[in-house]
């Protein structure tokens, strides 16, 4: 009922135009050393589980790997790097991690 209503209104104040807001990607994330021991990665990995960019998967990450995070493989390190700084929209794996998002 409500997206009949909507309407598209035109960008007033904006630089960029439709077509270049629909070639939006997601920045690539940071190289990290090869040398990387596991203790220093388990640092890292707590520290930006941490700190998210919204509270939420600030607790929920950082509570879940101060848990099970010295209990990791190395393997399941490198699946959880991927997750946690895989660029994935913050309210998207916030949904996820809950259970809401499919």
């Amino acid at each position: 009922m409500h997206s009949k209503i909507l309407r598209v209104v035109p960008r007033l104040f904006s630089l960029t135009s439709w077509k270049s807001c629909a070639q939006f990607t997601i920045p690539t994330r940071k190289a990290v050393p090869k040398d990387e021991t596991l203790e220093v990665k388990r640092a890292r990995l707590l520290y930006q589980s941490r700190k998210r960019g919204i509270l939420e998967n600030g607790i929920l990450l950082g509570n879940f790997f101060s848990t099970y995070g010295s209990k990791l493989t190395a393997d399941q390190l490198a699946t959880y790097d991927d997750l946690v700084n895989g660029g994935y929209p913050e309210w998207d794996l916030y949904y996820w991690i809950c259970g809401k998002l499919l």
